[in-house]
């Protein structure tokens, strides 16, 4: 065998390589990072709509008046959206349920208590919730109060869950307020087709 044959790569052909599998990795890195928002966004309008089917359930089951929060606050400096059940208070007397409607008429707020909120991952937030074609409120401007009735309905409306490092890609959580039915779609759903549905 004659010692000068090559058994290894050149450096230039190492280069070549290297250069082809970072490429190769550049094209599927966005793909994989998009699929990863996606599957985040997936994930969260799911706990969202089951517990909207909870907080249903409760208002149903115990006769009395339940709600949804969606909302945002600073949590370690960042801004955090947040849903969370509202239950009825824990009080007995007439006196102190008519100040608590005359505090939530006055302040616009709902007289039920909120429990404890349900964080979303830093890198979702509420992008905005849809009570009707010209009503989209901002969770990060106020919190939104949905009421469910002591018969487990509630307002029809649209949760539009976004990416914070991709705004583009969208998820809907539609609720029906005749049908009762939770739909989630992935991009963002028009509020006609949930008038159509009526």
């Amino acid at each position: 065998m004659n010692r000068n044959q090559r058994r290894g790569l050149t450096l230039i052909e190492l280069i070549v390589v290297l250069a082809l599998i970072g490429i190769v990795l550049g094209l599927a890195a966005p793909s994989a990072i998009s699929i990863t928002d996606v599957d985040h966004l997936r994930a969260a309008s799911v706990d969202i709509s089951s517990e909207i089917d909870y907080v249903r359930a409760m208002a149903a089951f115990n006769q009395q008046k339940y709600g949804i929060r969606y909302g945002s606050e600073y949590l370690s400096g960042d801004r955090v959206s947040f849903y969370a059940q509202l239950a009825p208070p824990e009080v007995k007397s007439e006196q102190e349920m008519r100040e608590l409607r005359l505090e939530a008429a006055r302040t616009g707020r709902t007289e039920l208590d909120q429990l404890y909120p349900t964080y979303l991952d830093e890198s979702i937030r509420i992008g905005s919730v849809a009570l009707s074609d010209d009503e989209r409120l901002n969770p990060e401007a106020e919190d939104i109060d949905i009421e469910v009735s002591p018969l487990g309905f509630t307002v029809g409306h649209i949760v539009y869950l976004e990416s914070v490092e991709n705004p583009g890609i969208i998820f809907s959580i539609e609720i029906n307020p005749v049908t009762s039915f939770i739909s989630i779609t992935e991009g963002e759903k028009e509020w006609e087709s949930l008038e159509d549905d009526r």
